[in-house]
């Protein structure tokens, strides 16, 4: 099926390190890790991979297949380069941290045509470098901006397939614009799943029509986007799952964010996620004016609490006092217990 079907092979190793603290299993996989970067280096063209599936069963447009596929190529090689560097592998760190880069270079080169445009300027084209890592920081507005209107063109109706459902919903939420992305999960039209946020995530289509499974997970990432932007549980900024960094104090939810998007819409969001270290809750509701957010953080664990409000906000009380912000919105340090925090 292609570099986003195999790289499975790459990303869970990665996604298990990352979420659950497993170092083990990136030492049992890192050599298999390696050789499949390595085949897909054999298959690429002046640092392009054009073959797999691609974006399968789009609704509308059709993204090239060598915009996602060679997107998975680098992200495989960003991971192998990280994995390498935990394992001491100093020479093979060096290799595929070069390796990616150069990809990066040439998948600006192949797509990218300028004020923020990749490709065909789709949903999936514009998302694809924002989520893998691929956009350079002087450029990532103008491309957000770019998917943005992409997406308000369709009045936001989903206008990707598979691969694009993993990209969209996140990167219009890192463009501040959760409110889109919503939008985009609420919607109600066919060809659909009927509104994802009714369904509550729990039951997919194989694709977007009829004649197909009615249990499938082939669009189910939205269900993370649920927890990690709406209830706003997420990793810690120096641990990415993309292996942009990582610091191994913090994987495991040793450290993390939670930063809630409370979109017109939702009255309230309930999440929780079991962490190696117990149980996170971040349960927050609007109601006459007032947002609350409740927290629950482990034992052993430390987390920065966002609110979203400006970091200079009256009018907002909390069990603890706020802390400098590295954001647009007011911060809290946070250890093991549970708080409340209410903005009126």
């Amino acid at each position: 099926n292609g570099p986003a079907w195999d790289s499975a092979l790459v990303i869970i190793p990665w996604m298990l390190y990352v979420y659950q603290g497993d170092s083990r299993v990136l030492e049992t996989a890192y050599e298999a890790m390696r050789r499949y970067v390595d085949h897909m280096t054999s298959r690429a063209t002046d640092g392009i991979v054009s073959h797999g599936l691609g974006d399968w069963v789009p609704v509308k447009s059709r993204t090239p297949a060598e915009v996602t596929s060679t997107g998975y190529y680098y992200l495989d090689a960003r991971i192998v380069a990280r994995t390498a560097a935990l394992l001491g592998k100093a020479d093979d760190a060096k290799k595929y941290a070069a390796l990616a880069d150069a990809i990066r270079e040439a998948f600006a080169r192949r797509f990218y045509k300028g004020e923020g445009v990749y490709s065909i300027g789709s949903q999936t084209a514009e998302s694809c470098p924002l989520h893998q890592g691929l956009v350079p920081a002087g450029e990532r507005a103008k491309v957000e901006s770019k998917l943005v209107a992409a997406v308000e063109e369709t009045k936001t109706f989903p206008d990707f397939g598979i691969l694009g459902s993993k990209y969209v919903f996140r990167s219009l939420s890192e463009a501040g614009r959760s409110d889109l992305a919503y939008a985009m999960a609420a919607k109600d039209e066919k060809p659909s799943y009927g509104n994802w946020i009714k369904r509550g995530a729990t039951t997919f289509w194989e694709d977007w029509g009829d004649g197909a499974s009615r249990n499938h997970i082939m669009f189910g990432d939205v269900s993370a986007w649920f927890y990690q932007y709406l209830g706003g549980i997420r990793l810690a900024d120096a641990v990415s799952t993309i292996a942009e960094t990582v610091d191994p104090a913090a994987v495991a939810f040793k450290s993390f964010v939670i930063c809630p998007d409370p979109v017109d819409g939702l009255g309230w969001v309930k999440a929780e996620h079991d962490s190696p270290y117990g149980m996170i809750r971040s349960c927050w509701k609007k109601e006459a004016g007032v947002f609350s957010l409740e927290v629950e953080v482990p034992v052993n664990t430390t987390a920065t609490v966002y609110l979203p409000v400006k970091p200079d906000a009256k009018n907002v009380t909390a069990d603890v006092k706020p802390v400098p912000s590295d954001r647009d919105r007011m911060a809290f340090k946070v250890g093991s217990g549970r708080y409340r925090f209410v903005a009126r």
